[in-house]
């Protein structure tokens, strides 16, 4: 799922109303590749990773919480 989201911030909300829009991912490790060498995140498919709102979330009014439980 991280590819596809470095790919595609918006994927999941996408994915969940049905658009087809959805930028893919190639899966060539090549984004990784970049880090590794001290450069920023990159991907092919998406020239706008890292732009503050490239993937337009919106605020929600009430806050959630998550809760985990162990056995």
């Amino acid at each position: 799922m991280s590819r596809a989201l470095i790919a595609d911030a918006a994927w999941a909300e996408k994915a969940r109303s049905g658009r087809s829009d959805i930028r893919p991912t190639v899966f060539d490790n090549w984004c990784w590749g970049e880090v590794h060498l001290g450069k920023p995140l990159a991907e092919h498919h998406n020239p706008y990773l890292g732009i503050d709102g490239e993937a337009l979330l919106e605020d929600r009014l009430t806050p959630h919480h998550a809760s985990a439980a162990s056995a």
